[in-house]
């Protein structure tokens, strides 16, 4: 109790997240998680009136509650929203490339997601994950904002067939993708520039990874493994040598990263700016 007192936003993340991973877990009725969840909160406002001191434990609970089956409510509703369609070949396609586009291992596929796109013709309400085979020189100039067109293959993930496999078509929604495309760069056409935000930390991203194999020759795949999560240079032996060793997560971007980044830009701010004001800060970056 005196955890949910000193540290609410945890442990509302905390329920919220049980709740989505209960909903992953159970596939409940959204309607019925969303209904038990709006009557725990009523049942936390209620016990949290003036007058009722004694009851605080109780409206946390209930709040807390009220959080996790909110948390299911939202899993559950994705869920059920996710579309289902026929998978299709040689279908004509155009749609804009955004999102963070990036070169597969071996360079020869290009990975990004589509926006704004039309299959024969129609209109489609989600994005998509598209797959570009092709020359690496030619791949590595594609970039965000620019227009595609031409034909390929559309999918639709196929659901796992076995108790807690891998649910890829699950994953793409998570990103609002309702499928993937694959393509060939001789089967479409560019048109258009690269340009906006996300091109623009594409290009940062290159030219990072130039600026490290200039200054690490040795170690570059190593270094930009674990500075850009770019593993593509890294050949099986080092990657064994990590997975053996229990430490394979140190060449993903993780929310360790992201949490170092952010204490780093807090406690540099706070002394500069207030603590308020760096909050704000820390959270935009």
């Amino acid at each position: 109790m005196i955890l949910m007192k000193k540290r609410p936003l945890f442990c509302f993340a905390a329920f919220f997240g049980a709740g989505v991973i209960g909903a992953y877990l159970l596939n409940p009725p959204p309607v019925w998680m969303l209904l038990c969840g709006a009557l725990l909160g009523i049942l936390a406002l209620g016990l949290a009136l003036p007058g009722r001191r004694k009851l605080t434990a109780a409206a946390l609970t209930a709040f807390y509650l009220a959080a996790g089956f909110g948390g299911a409510a939202y899993t559950a509703a994705r869920m059920e929203a996710r579309p289902i369609f026929e998978s299709a070949y040689d279908v004509e396609f155009s749609g804009r490339i955004a999102g963070a586009p990036y070169l597969d291992e071996d360079g020869t596929r290009f990975v990004c997601e589509l926006k704004e796109i039309t299959f024969n013709g129609q209109a489609a309400d989600y994005g998509f994950r598209l797959y570009l085979r092709g020359d690496p020189e030619e791949l590595a100039q594609l970039g965000c904002g620019q227009e595609i067109s031409g034909t390929g293959h559309v999918f639709c993930p196929e659901a796992p067939e076995n108790p807690h496999e891998f649910d890829f078509g699950q994953y793409l929604w998570r990103e609002n993708l309702a499928g993937y495309v694959t393509a060939r760069t001789d089967a479409v056409q560019l048109s258009g520039e690269r340009g906006g935000f996300a091109d623009s930390l594409y290009r940062l991203r290159t030219a990072l990874s130039r600026r490290i194999d200039a200054h690490f020759p040795r170690n570059a795949a190593l270094v930009k493994a674990l500075v850009l999560g770019d593993r593509r240079d890294m050949n099986e032996d080092l990657r064994s040598d990590f997975a053996d060793a229990g430490v394979a997560h140190l060449l993903a971007i993780s929310g360790l990263h992201i949490t170092l980044i952010a204490l780093a830009v807090s406690g540099l701010l706070k002394r500069l700016v207030g603590a308020v004001a760096s909050s704000v800060v820390t959270l935009a970056c």
